[in-house]
């Protein structure tokens, strides 16, 4: 007898969980994030003019082949200036891999990317807290209507899925977000200023992005909520 298994049996569900998460940050990064180290490069956006130059002064003496835009080129050319910024925070990333020399940027990659992954869960953990809390509810329910006792567990979990819920609705939005982005945006420009340049490989770089984007730092882990948040969401799917 030959058994006959859909294609896309064979990749584990927490491949495609995870594939769904990458999905949907990339889409929020474009749409909503707006990409926070590109937007302090820009001129035209700037709130501190000095600041900006400064950073371009540092970006470009690290830099030499990448030329960064002038306030003018910004006007004449905005998407060809985003593209040279993207290109200049790119390289900066990757000089930026060592996490005992840039300990404070591993530091808050690890921040940004632990609240990222978790927008990127957002719709998924909101769907299946919202059926928790209907199953627990109707279980809850039809107890009462036969008149059994209700068990003191049952009432925990379903206001223990319900503060869950409420964290994912109003809690995990795109501010929860975009304030640790903005930190490491921070953090890595400043890095222009203080280190020499160093560039790793492709495979070093891809294994770091890897670690990065596609899983929980451990740092995160020692707090409570995240812990709490992580095990939570870990127990659903």
């Amino acid at each position: 007898m030959v058994t006959i298994r859909p294609a896309h049996a064979e990749v584990p569900y927490c491949q495609r969980t995870t594939d769904f998460v990458r999905a949907r940050k990339i889409l929020d990064e474009t749409k909503t994030l707006r990409k926070p180290t590109t937007k302090l490069l820009r001129s035209a956006s700037s709130e501190n003019k000095v600041l900006t130059a400064k950073r371009h002064e540092y970006v470009q003496k690290l830099l030499p082949d990448i030329h960064l835009p002038t306030p003018e080129d910004e006007t004449a050319d905005p998407n060809r200036a985003d593209e040279a910024y993207a290109t200049s925070v790119r390289l900066l990333i990757e000089r930026a891999r060592d996490q005992k020399k840039f300990p404070l940027v591993f530091e808050e990659n690890c921040n940004y990317g632990f609240r990222r992954n978790l927008w990127g869960m957002r719709p998924l953990a909101i769907a299946l807290a919202v059926g928790c809390f209907l199953a627990g509810a109707a279980v809850i329910g039809y107890h009462q209507h036969a008149g059994a006792s209700i068990s003191p567990v049952s009432c925990g979990a379903v206001v223990s899925v319900l503060g869950l819920l409420s964290f994912w609705v109003f809690w995990c939005d795109q501010n929860w977000v975009r304030l640790p982005a903005e930190a490491f945006a921070e953090r890595l420009l400043a890095t222009a200023m203080t280190a020499e340049p160093r560039l790793q490989g492709a495979e070093d770089a891809a294994h770091a992005q890897e670690t990065s984007s596609g899983r929980v730092c451990i740092r995160n882990l020692s707090k409570p909520l995240n812990i709490f948040i992580y095990i939570s969401f870990e127990m659903c799917v």
